[in-house]
């Protein structure tokens, strides 16, 4: 038997399981940790004691200690190291969570399982995404066709049913689920989207910064658009100020940057 751990697998190992690739991951676990595998004695100094490392017998994966027996029966097709007290197991082809004692925090029902980030993993079941936290709870259940990690702030954009919605980590839905496009925030968090049939401009945080009531997504010229909402013409500009009100009863046409309008 082995005992491995090596901090580039580990690395590597999250980096593919946040972003789903399962399947690459049980073969760099395997294929790695053969090449690049020591034993305790060779690490002896680096760990502490009463750590549990993986362990690869018979090709399939547990947890050994200091001593190198193995405390955590080896039944796992894939695994990666404890942090925090749990550890990613993947058995007969799905993922699930393990505890220090051998116990289940999730038994092994996902697709894929990403990493824990601050208390919260997302899950895949069923083509499904959700999210769980680290004691135990489900945050989500798998109901989102798309989602992306969340950002500094706790928040996400997730897809459900073909349209957009912005929750929270703490499991809130901050902005209804009416987001006709997945939102792509520029450098100032903010985004020219449609919800509701219309076009508006959105905060990356679900702060609507100009209402829906375009009809078309605004074109803009150095910085101006004129569009018409509120039955009449107006311009705005790209951080959705409103540089003149929509009184102008028709479209301007600009020539040498100036134009005759009926008010």
């Amino acid at each position: 038997m082995k005992v491995f751990c090596n901090n580039k697998l580990v690395a590597i190992l999250h980096a593919a399981l946040r972003t789903g690739l399962v399947c690459l991951c049980a073969l760099l676990c395997a294929n790695t940790a053969s090449a690049q595998g020591w034993s305790l004695r060779q690490l002896k100094g680096k760990y502490l004691q009463g750590e549990l490392l993986p362990a690869q017998k018979r090709e399939r994966w547990g947890f050994a200690d200091e001593k190198e027996r193995m405390v955590i029966k080896n039944i796992f097709e894939a695994v990666t190291p404890f942090e925090d007290s749990l550890a990613m197991v993947r058995y007969d082809g799905k993922w699930g969570v393990l505890r220090r004692d051998a116990t289940y925090l999730y038994e092994p029902l996902f697709d894929t399982i990403t990493p824990f980030v601050k208390g919260t993993a997302w899950v895949r079941q069923d083509n499904l995404w959700g999210l769980v936290s680290n004691d135990g709870g489900v945050v989500f259940e798998p109901q989102f066709a798309s989602a992306v990690e969340f950002d500094t702030e706790g928040l996400a954009w997730v897809e459900k049913g073909g349209v957009w919605g912005l929750i929270a980590r703490e499991g809130l839905v901050l902005f209804d689920f009416v987001v006709e496009e997945k939102p792509l925030f520029g450098a100032q968090g903010e985004c020219w989207t449609k919800w509701n049939s219309r076009w508006g401009l959105l905060h990356s945080s679900g702060e609507v910064v100009f209402d829906a009531v375009l009809d078309h997504k605004p074109e803009f010229i150095e910085g101006v658009c004129w569009c018409r909402w509120a039955d009449g013409w107006g311009a705005i500009a790209t951080d959705g100020r409103v540089l003149f009100e929509p009184v102008v009863e028709e479209e301007p046409v600009f020539e040498n940057a100036v134009a005759w309008v009926k008010i």
